[in-house]
């Protein structure tokens, strides 16, 4: 994820989205990484992120995602995608941004249900 400027540039916006979300039962949030997990914790603890970091196989990432990197996907408690997005800008205000302004209202409406 060294390479991908847009993963490191919605880091700072999915620590606000954890801390927002960490302490509601009804939510598990967490990155995935196809780095060995003591990697992907180096790089993710450089910009302060807080989640949990869970490493798969190129093969077991391709199941969920055939697209590009970095890929946010919400999934509800049945089991059922409700959002899911790949990509995203390198600036990090924008890709901020745009995580609180589409992601956050995909979970607070999925968690009034």
């Amino acid at each position: 994820f060294k390479s991908c400027p847009p993963c490191r540039a919605k880091m700072k916006g999915l620590n606000i989205l954890y801390n927002k979300y960490k302490n509601n039962s009804n939510i598990v949030f967490f990155y995935v990484s196809t780095d060995d997990v003591e990697t992907a914790r180096k790089f993710t603890s450089g910009y302060n992120a807080e989640y949990p970091v869970v490493s798969v196989s190129w093969n077991k990432r391709s199941s969920f995602s055939r697209s590009g990197s970095p890929t946010t996907i919400i999934v509800n408690k049945k089991g059922k995608v409700i959002y899911k997005d790949s990509g995203g800008s390198a600036n990090e205000e924008k890709a901020t941004r745009e995580l609180l302004e589409k992601v956050a209202p995909v979970i607070d409406k999925e968690l009034t249900i």
